[in-house]
């Protein structure tokens, strides 16, 4: 470890290397018919799960930690309700939140979400090159 000490660079990132691979977004403010289109995006997404769904199915979709999904819950920021303390998640409120602004905007986003804006972005792009 006295090593570090004297030549940093050696266990140094590479330039970049913290910036722009994870950096990919919606905007925030978008028109209504955009995220009518994002609303059924997500609603194609999640056709194959039950009306609810609870917080461990939401991490195995999305890749975010559970207490990630958890903070959302207790935070109000992601309507659910609780049964034998673990959190049950409406689809049609889950489809609501990953349409809001707030969970567009997240910075750090898992390889799940990026992959869904991507995609989305895509789809876009056809509808207008009709």
């Amino acid at each position: 470890m006295e090593s570090k000490g004297k030549y940093p660079e050696y266990y140094a990132v590479s330039k970049g290397w913290h910036r722009g691979w994870r950096k990919v977004s919606l905007p925030t403010n978008m028109t209504d018919a955009t995220l009518k289109l994002l609303h059924e995006y997500y609603v194609d997404i999640l056709s194959d799960y039950k009306d609810v769904i609870s917080s461990k199915e939401v991490v195995k979709l999305t890749g975010y930690a559970k207490t990630t999904i958890n903070n959302w819950c207790g935070k109000g920021r992601l309507k659910h309700f609780i049964k034998h303390n673990t959190y049950y998640i409406p689809k049609v409120f889950l489809i609501e939140f990953f349409c809001s602004p707030y969970f567009r905007s997240i910075i750090r986003k898992t390889s799940w979400h990026i992959q869904t804006i991507n995609e989305f972005y895509h789809l876009m792009k056809k509808e207008q090159s009709k």
